[in-house]
């Protein structure tokens, strides 16, 4: 990936993002933001935006949630692509992607992370903006495997149209991370549009509780999916990114299949309830 790489992943960020569900991941090429495209086109899936003050030995503090698709948050005279951003004041770090080669507790290689350039033999072309917009626009953060798939969960990766095995996917990034780290008197400030009004909120780390950071929770999965009673409908995760990646055609696409279920394995995370709900790059 052309994210610029970071041997080190340290266990002390001010805030931790977390990214879940129908979402595609693209850095810019000078590596000084990442766009995360919002896939508006797959169906029962939702936004939710949830901010948590991080109190030690105390429960968290709901700052902010949002549910539903964002507006459009640009200022008069710019440009309508995203619905909210996410920046750190005084920081010229731009976005990383940790290797994993110093160990760290808060998560594995972002190597594990599915990037759909990679992946596929031919362009995938550019999302489609009335799909993926308004999308959400990150500056100077560390990216990293937050969580992965099950080490027994059997994930074939095939040709949509004629069936035909490609390879045996190793464990994959099922949750998606991203560390910020703050230097000297740096501010996080979250905007968006709210009921037409622009909000700026900042993550105040100097009044805050003595140990307090902050969680950022951005999900784009099924509300709810019960794995009780009868079969639940397990949909494609690749059919619905390509809804919006329009350039992609039927000969090209890819699907993954799941020899062996586990309808009986508990699932620690989100997403669907026997397969996972992943969000992918999109990037050289």
């Amino acid at each position: 990936m052309p994210l610029t790489p970071r041997r080190d992943l340290p266990t002390n960020p001010a805030v931790r993002i977390f990214f879940t569900g129908q979402l595609i991941l693209e850095p810019s090429a000078d590596n000084k933001t990442c766009e995360v495209f919002v896939n508006r086109s797959a169906a029962d899936h939702n936004l939710s935006i949830e901010v948590r003050r991080k109190r030690p030995n105390l429960p968290d503090v709901i700052v902010m949630r949002h549910l539903g698709a964002l507006s459009f948050a640009h200022e008069t005279g710019e440009p309508s692509r995203h619905g909210m951003f996410i920046r750190v004041s005084k920081s010229t770090d731009g976005v990383q992607r940790y290797t994993g080669e110093a160990a760290s507790t808060e998560g594995k290689s972002l190597d594990q992370a599915l990037n759909l350039k990679r992946l596929h033999a031919v362009p995938t072309g550019e999302v489609s903006p009335s799909g993926g917009r308004p999308s959400i626009l990150l500056e100077n953060a560390v990216f990293y495997t937050a969580d992965q798939t099950p080490m027994d969960l059997e994930m074939n990766l095939k040709k949509r149209k004629t069936g035909t095995l490609l390879q045996r996917l190793p464990p994959i990034a099922n949750i998606i991370g991203a560390n910020i780290y703050l230097k000297g008197d740096s501010v996080v400030t979250l905007t968006w549009r709210q009921l037409g009004r622009l909000i700026n909120l900042n993550l105040d780390f100097r009044n805050a509780e003595a140990g307090a950071t902050y969680e950022i929770y951005i999900s784009n999965d099924p509300l709810y999916e019960d794995d009780g009673g009868g079969r639940p409908a397990v949909h494609d995760e690749f059919e619905e990114y390509y809804k919006v990646l329009p350039e992609i055609h039927f000969e090209e696409q890819l699907k993954m299949e799941f020899p062996k279920e586990r309808p009986d394995m508990p699932r620690g995370n989100r997403g669907s309830s026997r397969t996972p709900c992943m969000s992918v790059f999109l990037n050289d």
